[in-house]
């Protein structure tokens, strides 16, 4: 079985690679970064005049349309020094930590075919490869769950806010929390304005309008409650949930006919 699940997972991996390469060369899904053009050209805008919001977001109740920013003031500590360095930085550093973290947590077999199947999400590759802060996030989760980092961190990105409450009853946790207060300090008007805007923003399906990213933001928790480490992570209790739900989740996903059977 565990050549099986092992299989399945480099089925997954081609395919992926496969969607990248079909999105690169023909559809032109990733012909331009233009999550990554976004963030840095708020950074510059905010440098250059003070301004963080397009003045149609300050108008008051609107329909949200392209070029909006609706992160947090707070996510300026981020894009501005990125903003000065080449584009690949922004890269690597998350993908860095992803494929570290997770030779820490060494998932199983059927975690690794899960893995694989959700890495295929098309709007995932899309977001991933345009350089949406998303892929931050994913690497704040992995450092999390595998190093015990604070996982608040991540609420820069309130959207995905379900995924960064892991660790919530730790010092750790609310200790970050106090810093991302302290950072959003010298934005305390902007904060303030910021969540006026977002009230104002219809079109985006609520707080949670990031749901398209929830299939990447579940890998890192994936690998977690697979791990083959649970001495580092502490899964001794559920792991016998999980040898019979990951290999029952893995088998439904690779056969088509269950599903519809359903």
């Amino acid at each position: 079985m565990r050549r099986a699940y092992l299989v399945l997972a480099g089925v997954f991996c081609v395919f992926a690679v496969l969607e990248l390469y079909t999105g690169w060369t023909q559809r032109g899904w990733f012909t331009h970064f233009d999550d990554y053009d976004f963030n840095m050209g708020v950074a510059r805008r905010w440098l250059a005049d003070g301004s963080y919001f397009l003045p149609r977001q300050l108008a008051g109740p609107h329909i949200w349309q392209v070029g909006e920013v609706l992160y947090p003031p707070v996510s300026l500590w981020l894009f501005v020094p990125f903003s000065f360095l080449p584009m690949a930085a922004w890269f690597a550093v998350p993908l860095a930590i992803i494929p570290t973290a997770l030779w820490r947590l060494r998932p199983a077999a059927p975690a690794l075919a899960i893995i694989a199947v959700l890495a295929c999400d098309p709007d995932g590759l899309v977001e991933s490869v345009s350089g949406n802060p998303m892929l931050w996030f994913v690497a704040i989760e992995f450092a999390a769950l595998a190093w015990s980092a604070p996982a608040s961190l991540g609420l820069f990105k309130p959207s995905l806010f379900p995924f960064a409450l892991v660790g919530i009853r730790t010092r750790r946790w609310w200790a970050a929390v106090g810093l991302l207060v302290l950072l959003s300090l010298p934005f305390l008007q902007l904060t303030l304005t910021w969540v006026g805007v977002v009230l104002d923003t219809h079109g985006r399906g609520g707080l949670l309008y990031n749901g398209s990213e929830f299939v990447y933001a579940l890998i890192p928790y994936v690998a977690w409650l697979g791990s083959s480490r649970p001495e580092a992570v502490r899964l001794r209790a559920t792991r016998p949930i999980l040898r019979g739900l990951l290999p029952s989740l893995v088998r439904r996903l690779a056969d088509p006919h269950s599903l519809s059977a359903d």
